[in-house]
């Protein structure tokens, strides 16, 4: 008898003889219908084989037929223990994913039996088995196999969500066997889990196997040499590709690179094959980046101060409460390694973050504008203002294939690319699918995330590429916990135990990330590695209240206003540290971008800067993205490099309502949707937004209204105007679509009916008749007196009967010579009008200084022009004609 093997496959896809059989599970005849209308993927390709399709929990004898199409003796039998389908957006995907939409469950109890396999059979075949839960996180999955020679166990550490293929981690192949059946069972049933099967091959023969294919370095300069190396077995020949080259025989071939190059590998036997791939880049060295995100984590959650009493140059630190009671002394080092950011601004939550630093893109145009929630619906469970609900058509669901991200962008040009901690951009798809290698998701604490995020540098590394690595923290979200290596009597004058309980996962964070840079070093990577170190929204912390002010008295000096899901700055700054690693002016990577040791930049940032950042760093073209490159602030280049101004727009609920928010400069507007009422602020003098000024300041308010308005207008994307929606039945999950209740300024209130923000004479309220803030096609600009540029004003325009939209019907005066003594001038003009004809001899006089020759002349009734003689004194005579008030 042959000895059975377990042989894992390495990116492999097996080709085997047209007797094999091969099953795939759904749990509906949906998708089992929908295998054939599908593209073939890599394990399933119907187009040239023929597939048995098992649909449900329970199966019983039914008849398998082989892979062209042929009836044979066999027989498929199980009672699994669990059915899932994944609802992983299967219909616009290959093959594969049909397949992985749905998976039986399996305990030692429960099992899989084929019967009455051919004869033939008993010569020996193998049997590859599919395994993935599609589950964000970790587990291990046994499978056990009796052929009546014995039982076989052997495991697939399911980890992440599936990607698109079943790779090496999600695949194995049993050889060997004899019997003409066998019985497949899975994990202990003591186990909380059970083993998943979305597929099998039955492959008769001895399948050739690729154990494994290498290259010692992944990531070389062009003309560089690469040693690829492999291990085979069952092997009668082997292919090296491009070049269709005869390796058979050996063990490593020495390749040069003149590009960057996918090399497959490819093992034959008993007419059967597999192949493996390896992939090369070709490029320029570039540096090593770790952009760490913290939850829920603010710019007062640390000991590094982002305060200041000015943000300008003079401006000094605010020495606070809050600073002197955290202990955050890595982040302390790393400000001083780096530059602090501090006005840098995110999302009001953590999921329009997190998609905008992946993208970035602001959140009307990415289109996930709140956190997604836990029921995966459009509506979130909140509902304290009945009256409105979210837009109609925002991304609850998150990110999908169409978005371009950060991570894919790197990973096209050679970057080994990792995610492990918070995911929260998607309820659809994995990191994987927007550019990561390597993915550990999961709401870790940070204890547990640490020797995680260690364990991928380590891998990260020794792949030889440069990386990108993204460290996402759940901490310091709620639940509260008391952190495992943080001693709490460190923190005994906390507000309360929740507070005591929070300030110790923010030392576990900052301990975490000693841990990473300690790794770095150890690793030998620390000069060649950027840091970007953010939190992903305003503050959390317990000892804020939920209009954003400090409880009781110890922290009273809390020097702004509002937290998490506010529209206030306490809920939308965030600490922001860009910093190397470990700073050394002799590194190339640190000479090409020179960071300043202890520096501060005060100018205002947002989290959508943070891509294009990244991608101007290491020189890679990246598509338009609202966010602009950061990199001259961090040479310290003197002068402003952004425009001074943040757009946050909200259309939920939370802790702010409904809101869409506007800085520029030191002005500061909000606007809520289901109260229609505006709140201004000026934040030099007013930084805790604690004097509402939209009342005493209407001309000012009514301009940053239409700046808002505007900003807003050109930020919407794929997924149109995002408006908060009326809810008139007050249903908590009302029928969609709703009608939107978009931005509307009502000129009835405060007087603001009669502001003239441009002093042309006509009020605000007449040029923005339809109140939406927006210059339209049959409106003036409220804020140019002269909207079609032509040197008169609308309201003179108005007057006289002309067109203020048209530069060509303008206010122009014509002469025509009478005689050697006298002109006729003609103007345009309407009734009731009145003009003075002013006259002189001397251009470089102004206007308004020339004589006035014939006063009060009023405009012709009847006519849309008035006609005038004028008496030409001297050699030269120059005229104007000024309408009169």
């Amino acid at each position: 008898m042959n000895p059975i093997q377990i042989v894992l496959c390495l990116l492999c896809s097996v080709v085997a003889s047209q007797a094999q059989i091969k099953v795939a599970i759904h749990d509906s005849a949906t998708t089992a219908a929908g295998m054939a209308s599908r593209s073939d993927g890599v394990a399933v390709t119907t187009s040239s084989e023929t597939w048995n399709n098992a649909v449900g929990q329970t199966v019983s004898g039914m008849a398998l037929a082989d892979m062209s199409g042929a009836a044979t003796t066999a027989t498929l039998s199980y009672a699994a223990g669990f059915l899932k389908g994944n609802e992983i957006g299967w219909e616009s995907q290959s093959q594969d994913w049909v397949m992985m939409e749905a998976w039986i469950g399996f305990k030692t109890t429960e099992s899989l039996t084929v019967s009455d396999l051919p004869a033939s059979y008993a010569a020996g075949y193998s049997v590859v088995i599919y395994g993935d839960s599609n589950d964000g996180g970790t587990r291990t999955m046994e499978y056990l196999v009796d052929d009546g020679s014995g039982v076989t166990s052997e495991t697939i550490l399911d980890a992440g969500y599936f990607s698109g293929s079943f790779s090496s981690d999600k695949t194995v192949v049993i050889t060997g066997l004899t019997g003409t059946s066998f019985t497949l069972t899975g994990n202990a049933s003591s186990s909380d889990s059970r083993s998943a099967l979305s597929g099998f091959e039955i492959i008769p023969g001895v399948v050739p196997a690729i154990d494994s294919f290498t290259a010692d370095d992944h990531y070389v300069a062009l003309g560089e040499g690469v040693t690829l190396s492999w291990s085979t077995s069952n092997v009668t020949t082997l292919t090296l590709d491009p070049g269709n080259i005869d390796v058979t025989g050996t063990t490593s071939r020495l390749v040069t690179l003149n590009t960057s190059t996918s090399y497959t590998l490819t093992a034959t036997g008993d007419d059967q094959s597999t192949t493996a791939q390896v992939e090369v880049t070709v490029g320029p060295e570039r540096p090593n980046i770790l952009l760490i995100l913290v939850d829920d984590f603010g710019s007062m959650d640390t000991s590094v101060p982002f305060a200041y009493d000015s943000y300008d140059d003079s401006g000094a630190e605010l020495d606070t409460a809050f600073n002197n009671f955290y202990h955050t002394l890595n982040m302390e080092t790393l400000a001083a390694n780096g530059m602090k950011f501090s006005q840098a601004y995110a999302m009001p939550m953590c999921s329009p973050t997190r998609v905008s630093l992946m993208t970035g893109q602001n959140s009307p145009r990415h289109g996930v504008t709140v956190h997604l929630n836990v029921y995966e619906t459009v509506d979130n469970a909140s509902f304290a203002v009945k009256t409105h609900r979210g837009p109609n058509n925002w991304r609850w669901m998150g990110m999908d294939g169409t978005d371009i991200a950060l991570p894919q962008l790197l990973k096209d040009i050679g970057y080994h690319t990792f995610f492990v901690g918070k995911d929260h951009m998607s309820h659809t798809q994995d990191p994987s699918s927007i550019g990561f290698d390597v993915v550990d998701d999961g709401l870790y604490k940070a204890t547990a995330l640490t020797p995680k995020a260690t364990t991928m540098l380590e891998d990260a590394v020794a792949a030889g590429n440069p990386f990108f690595g993204y460290i996402s923290y759940r901490d310091v979200h709620t639940s509260f916990y008391y952190a495992s290596d943080v001693d709490a009597d460190d923190y005994t004058e906390s507000y309360n135990d929740e507070h005591q309980k929070f300030a110790t996962m923010v030392e576990s964070v900052d301990n975490s990330l000693g841990a990473v840079l300690a790794k770095l070093t150890e690793l030998g990577v620390e000069e060649d590695t950027l840091i970007i170190f953010l939190g992903d929204n305003g503050s959390d912390s317990p000892a804020l209240s939920d209009e954003g002010w400090a409880k009781g008295t110890a922290f009273d000096d809390f020097p702004m206003r509002g937290k998490k899901g506010s529209t206030y700055e306490g809920g939308i700054r965030v600490p922001l540290i860009v910093a190397w690693a470990s700073p050394n002016g002799s590194n190339s990577f640190q000479q090409t971008l020179p960071i300043p040791a202890a520096s501060v930049e005060h100018d205002m940032v947002t989290v959508e800067d943070i891509a294009p950042t990244i991608l101007a760093m290491v020189d890679r073209s990246s598509p338009t993205m609202d966010g602009y490159d950061l990199t001259p602030y961090l040479r310290a280049e003197s002068g402003t490099h952004r425009p001074q101004k943040i757009l946050r727009h909200m259309p939920h609920e939370h802790r702010s309502d409904y809101f869409t928010c506007f800085r520029e400069g030191d002005w500061k507007i909000i606007y809520r949707y289901h109260t229609n009422l505006f709140e201004l602020y000026n934040l030099a003098t007013d930084p805790d937004e604690s004097e509402n000024l939209a009342s005493a300041q209407q001309g000012k308010l009514l301009t940053m209204a239409r700046a808002m308005a505007r900003e807003l207008d050109t930020s919407w994307g794929a997924y149109g105007t995002l408006w908060p929606t009326h809810n008139p039945t007050e249903l908590a999950k009302p029928a969609r679509p709703l009608e939107d209740d978009p931005f509307f300024i009502d000129f009835s209130i405060d007087s603001r009916d009669v502001v003239d923000s441009d002093s042309d004479g006509l009020a605000d309220a007449l040029e923005d008749a339809d109140g939406d803030g927006l210059l339209g096609a049959t409106e003036t600009d409220s804020d140019n007196s002269d909207t079609d540029g032509d040197r008169t004003d609308d309201y003179s325009e108005v007057r006289l009967g002309l067109d203020p939209l048209d530069a060509n019907s303008a206010f122009a005066l014509q002469a025509r010579a009478v005689d050697s003594e006298s002109l006729t001038l003609t103007w345009p003009s309407a009734a009731g009008a009145f003009f003075n004809v002013r006259s002189s001899d001397d251009l470089s006089t102004p206007v308004e200084g020339w004589d006035v020759l014939i006063p009060d002349v009023e405009a012709t009734a009847g006519v849309s022009e008035t006609v005038q003689d004028v008496p030409i004194n001297g050699d030269k005579a120059f005229f104007s004609v000024e309408l009169l008030p």
